[in-house]
């Protein structure tokens, strides 16, 4: 299909098509290996994928993020990255050959049109009709189709959706005035081999004199029927475009790390909607005692694994440290680590940082984040997107606020953290002109009230003494106070369309395209 540009495969019950590429993701996520992939020909060639289930640790992380491809499926994800399949500019190329193809029908459908020849069409299925569509769709015709044959009785005696060209069985082929020449599309053209002899019993062998075939598929050809054989009168020398560039990189994988302790209430949140975002996470616990790693392993894909802690106690420097260890198992990845509260939104990221890598040396990002303050007189619901339900925020929020609540997500082997990961030591960074991290510290409420409070007794005291984690050091009175404070400022929804300032209009057209589509 993708090889020779078979675009009529696709119509309404073909409306995605699989690749080795997007099987193996497949895999991925649902537990499984790829033991076996075939091409087989049929609708322009099928996939035949055997699939095995596999039993792999939770902990096992280079096995399931750098296991190797059967030798079957190697072979055709290479094939597929040398057509181009994963870049943008095979579609570019696709369409340019279905044109390409078109213009080339267009001339043999008006060159024998000119020459006096009748013009009808074998096969009335689904991509025959699209086909029929394509080339009716041209400007400046100058020809028509008289009528449509087709095997299939219940299709007989009917029109063409969309037309007014009937269908009629292959019998009225004979019915043709045999001194007029015919020229016959052949939008059934898998099925050649088999039409041919029907359509020449029914018009060569009734003594028509001049009947010529045109088949799209597999290539472009006018083939003309004699009555022992056919000849080739002409066909489409057309040249696909050339690949801008004979070398296409690898795309690198994007790695989330993040640590937790007892996160029921937001994890069933915080992982619908990452998990489209990361092609594999590592998720470090804390000794959770609640239903968290549950939750994880119900709702997470396959390639997310939960690993325990090295530290007894949520130390902010070790724990920076155990982020970093853990980076380092991916030097090639791109990297973010992100608290449970923290929800990254973006629109593509995954192609976003693939584009930069083919056009741009920048090896960290930086995002923006927002607080969200609440809509917390609406009940939570536990299967909509939280960034939906809770879509309030402070407008206004000072410059170090900014800069201590943003994330960086990069590509160097390991980053050299600043405490509290808000800052990347000696690093070059840009801000990402797309994405924003939306924070979730005092919203649900009261949900969060307890996530919140319990993280206060595994921190050490030495680190309340050298001001780190001092947010966290609060009971359930200062805790309710401020969250009033937070609700007397001056909040913003990124429901509306209007935005104080262009950044946060950025952040609110996001908002509207990933979550309110």
């Amino acid at each position: 299909m993708y090889e020779t540009g078979q675009f009529d495969t696709v119509y309404h019950e073909h409306i995605s098509f699989f690749t080795a590429h997007s099987f193996r993701k497949i895999a991925d996520i649902a537990g499984l290996k790829i033991v076996n992939f075939e091409i087989i020909p049929i609708h322009g060639r099928s996939c035949l994928v055997t699939f095995q289930r596999t039993e792999i640790s939770s902990t096992s992380l280079n096995t399931v993020f750098q296991k190797k491809d059967a030798p079957s499926l190697s072979l055709a994800i290479q094939k597929e990255r040398n057509l181009g399949v994963t870049e943008t500019w095979f579609y570019v190329k696709y369409q340019a050959q279905a044109e390409a193809m078109r213009r080339w029908l267009l001339h043999q459908l008006t060159t024998v049109h000119s020459q006096g020849h009748t013009i009808v069409a074998y096969g009335a299925a689904a991509k025959g009709m699209v086909l029929l569509h394509f080339l009716l769709g041209s400007p400046n015709r100058s020809w028509n189709i008289s009528y449509v044959i087709d095997d299939a009785p219940l299709k007989q005696n009917t029109y063409c959706p969309g037309t007014s060209i009937p269908v009629f069985p292959t019998t009225h082929l004979s019915k043709h005035n045999s001194s007029k020449p015919l020229t016959i599309i052949v939008f059934a053209w898998n099925f050649w081999d088999e039409i041919s002899k029907k359509i020449r019993k029914e018009t060569v062998d009734n003594g028509i004199k001049t009947v010529f075939i045109i088949l799209p598929f597999p290539h472009q050809q006018l083939v003309k029927l004699e009555p022992n054989t056919n000849v080739i009168l002409t066909q489409n020398t057309h040249r696909s475009l050339p690949w801008p560039s004979l070398i296409f990189s690898v795309r690198r994988p994007v790695l989330l790390i993040s640590h937790f302790f007892n996160e029921e209430i937001l994890l069933p949140f915080w992982i619908r909607h990452h998990a489209p975002m990361f092609d594999m996470a590592i998720l470090i616990d804390y000794n959770s005692t609640d239903r968290s790693l549950e939750i994880i392993r119900r709702e997470a894909p396959y390639t997310w694994k939960i690993v325990p802690s090295h530290n007894a106690q949520f130390a902010a420097d070790r724990v920076d440290v155990e982020v970093q260890e853990y980076e380092k198992m991916y030097p090639a990845a791109w990297k973010i680590a992100l608290n449970t509260p923290e929800f990254l939104v973006h629109s593509d990221l995954r192609q976003a940082l693939a584009g930069i890598e083919r056009s741009s040396s920048i090896m960290a990002l930086r995002f923006h984040s927002i607080l969200m303050s609440g809509n917390d007189s609406i009940p939570l619901q536990r299967f909509t997107s939280l960034l939906k339900q809770r879509s309030q925020y402070l407008c206004k929020t000072s410059k170090s606020d900014t800069l201590f609540t943003s994330r960086y997500i990069h590509r160097y082997s390991s980053a050299q953290y600043t405490v509290g990961r808000h800052s990347i030591s000696g690093s070059v960074w840009e801000w990402s002109p797309v994405g924003f991290i939306a924070k979730f510290q005092y919203t649900p409420w009261p949900e969060i009230i307890n996530r919140k409070l319990q993280i206060r007794a595994r921190i050490p005291a030495s680190d309340f003494s050298r001001g780190w984690g001092f947010h966290h050091n609060i009971n359930v009175t200062q805790l309710s106070e401020k969250k009033t404070s937070i609700e007397r400022l001056v909040q913003c929804d990124l429901r509306h369309y209007d935005a104080i300032n262009d950044e946060l209009m950025m952040i609110h057209r996001l908002w509207k395209e990933v979550v309110d589509h």
